[in-house]
């Protein structure tokens, strides 16, 4: 039941098509966070062909450094395109323990990994932050006092508790991480909408109910569309007001599932139509 769960941090802009800038951005701000690139990326031709490459240090002849810049005109200057690259897990890491860093897909729509499925078809442009391993939890990390937590703790028991607080112990540290990636980001870019959410590729888990992501950052822009009023009527966990306006509303601190059911009510949009008016604003 344990195992490494995936986080998605998505972004849905307000430049129309595809934004080489935006996306050289995205990728230069992991950069500066210390990322590397973990030898691999993908890219659309003129065509619309996907090509995927891969780089092998002792093989090539090419330096690190010109594949990784190859890589990234590449994956950046055309829809489509997808880059991976390795995130330390703190700002003591070092390269010899590249195998303790966090794996990183960056994906521009039309992602071939189905990430940017639901989103291909929007007028703005959209990327993700795909985190691959980044917080070790049960299936999903429903909490104690939900319906879906009460089931697994009497099905489970002292296992159950066990697990869970684990993965509480984890998710105060690296949550918060993923929450100042998510809003530096914004700050960098301006996006229409960010949210963080669990496990993208599985978007039946996303149509198929009224899911409100457990943290969504609304531009100015979107707070008008969808009503100021209506936003601080929903029982948010936690708001946050952004440099230009903007607001951060968390469902729950540690972004468990959940707790959006008592947002839906109010908000009367579940989180595939809140994606849809930012990708056509």
């Amino acid at each position: 039941m344990s195992q490494s769960y995936q986080w998605t941090l998505l972004f849905i802009c307000r430049e129309r098509g595809h934004d080489s800038s935006v996306a050289r951005k995205a990728v230069d701000f992991l950069i500066e966070q210390g990322a590397h690139y973990a030898n691999a990326y993908s890219y659309q031709d003129d065509e619309g062909n996907n090509h995927n490459v891969n780089y092998y240090p002792k093989e090539s002849k090419v330096p690190l450094e010109e594949a990784f810049a190859e890589a990234v005109e590449l994956s950046t200057k055309k829809p489509g395109g997808v880059i991976d690259m390795k995130i330390p897990p703190g700002p003591e890491s070092t390269r010899d323990k590249l195998c303790d860093w966090y794996n990183l897909h960056i994906e521009f729509k039309p992602s071939p990994l189905g990430t940017l499925e639901e989103v291909k078809d929007y007028k703005n442009f959209a990327l993700a932050y795909d985190f691959r391993g980044y917080l070790p939890s049960q299936d999903t990390p429903h909490s104690l006092d939900s319906e879906e937590g009460q089931e697994r703790l009497a099905s489970y028991g002292d296992w159950f508790l066990e697990q869970s607080k684990k993965w509480e112990e984890q998710a105060k540290i690296k949550i918060p991480r993923l929450v100042d990636i998510a809003q530096t980001v914004y700050n960098i870019i301006h996006p229409h909408l960010v949210c963080i959410m669990h496990a993208m590729e599985e978007w039946v888990y996303v149509t198929d109910r009224n899911y409100i992501a457990p943290l969504n950052i609304f531009s100015p822009e979107m707070i008008d569309k969808i009503g100021r009023e209506k936003l601080n009527l929903c029982p948010w966990a936690r708001t946050e007001n952004m440099e230009d306006g903007g607001l951060s509303c968390w469902t729950e601190e540690l972004l468990r599932r959940d707790y959006d059911i008592k947002i839906y009510p109010i908000l009367q949009m579940k989180q595939l139509e809140i994606l849809k008016m930012a990708g056509n604003l």
